[in-house]
């Protein structure tokens, strides 16, 4: 997540120079270096090949198989841009769907905790106080059950164990669908409260875009962009770059195992960082839609709730 420290480095004009030193560190680096290494042994192999023929160490018949920089290889360097960029983009979309739909189930939580807060429209009487703090407490999970739901390898009890009771834990835990569980508890604790027919419509209102956001998350989880394009995306760029070296080795010779490995690189690495973002809920994509923190956010508000009034927002905000 972006502060205004953060942005200041963004736009520094040294940001070129630090990306060029850390890219050896970067995570696409690391992802892609055996596909840039097998581009340049495939190059080493041409030059090596060529200098033994050039020198007549092999056979006269053997030929040699270096191609022309032609119009054909041209033409199919503009298609395999177009392909790139149509995988990229649609990526991209899918990722900031997905950002803005996690945006709003953060505001949405702010929303009902600023219902059931002091100054709210919801009006807990004095024995229902404790509904009060149950809607807070699963206001506070919802946003960690859903990331838990939406990432791989995530230990949900944990999750949420400084937020819900170990009963409430287990329960939850045992749900089939644990998101929808937990709506579910919501819903059933508004009901409970009895609020009037406006603070119970706008209240089934945020449950309901909860219930549509989720969705929306496992939609984009569980359909990614078809796979007959993205198979036939890799094939070309495999292809056409396993042919690269073969048109650099007439015009740079030893010289092209370097410049093969550098367009690998750079061609790969559109490629890859469409993968990776196609999945906005992964590994990687987690460090830029913000999760923990937009987790956390919710959490300062229904801390307002659970402690009382505005001097315990107050003391928690400083």
């Amino acid at each position: 997540v972006f502060t205004f420290e953060r942005w200041n480095k963004h736009r520094n004009s040294m940001r070129y120079a630090k990306h060029l030193a850390h890219m050896f560190t970067s995570r696409v680096f690391r992802q892609l270096l055996g596909p840039v290494l097998a581009v340049m042994t495939i190059a080493l192999a041409v030059g090596v090949y060529e200098t033994l023929v050039g020198a007549g160490a092999l056979p006269g018949h053997w030929p040699h198989v270096t191609l022309a920089l032609g119009q054909g290889f041209n033409l199919t360097a503009f298609a395999l841009s177009l392909l790139l960029v149509f995988r990229t983009n649609s990526s991209y979309d899918r990722w900031w769907e997905a950002r803005k739909l996690w945006g709003g189930v953060v505001n949405r939580c702010r929303d009902i905790v600023r219902q059931v807060g002091p100054q709210g429209l919801v009006f807990f009487r004095d024995e229902d106080a404790h509904l009060k703090e149950l809607l807070a407490r699963w206001t506070m999970a919802f946003p960690r059950v859903l990331m838990c739901h939406l990432r791989e390898d995530m230990d949900v009890g944990k999750e949420v164990a400084h937020i819900l009771t170990a009963h409430e834990v287990a329960v939850m835990c045992a749900a089939a669908h644990r998101p929808n569980f937990v709506l579910q508890v919501m819903a059933e604790t508004v009901r409970a409260a009895r609020p009037n027919e406006l603070c119970r419509m706008r209240m089934d209102d945020n449950l309901t875009f909860f219930e549509d956001a989720m969705g929306s998350c496992e939609r984009i989880l569980r359909t990614p962009i078809p796979l007959s394009y993205t198979r036939h995306t890799s094939r070309f760029l495999l292809v056409w770059l396993i042919l690269l070296p073969f048109t650099l080795w007439a015009a740079y010779s030893w010289f092209s195992i370097l410049l093969s490995g550098i367009f690998a690189f750079l061609m790969f690495g559109i490629d890859e960082i469409g993968v990776q973002i196609e999945e906005p809920f992964g590994w990687v994509a987690a460090t830029y839609t913000a999760w923990h923190l937009a987790c956390e956010k919710p959490g300062c508000c229904c801390w307002v709730v659970l402690c009382g009034g505005v001097r315990a927002s107050a003391a928690h905000q400083r």
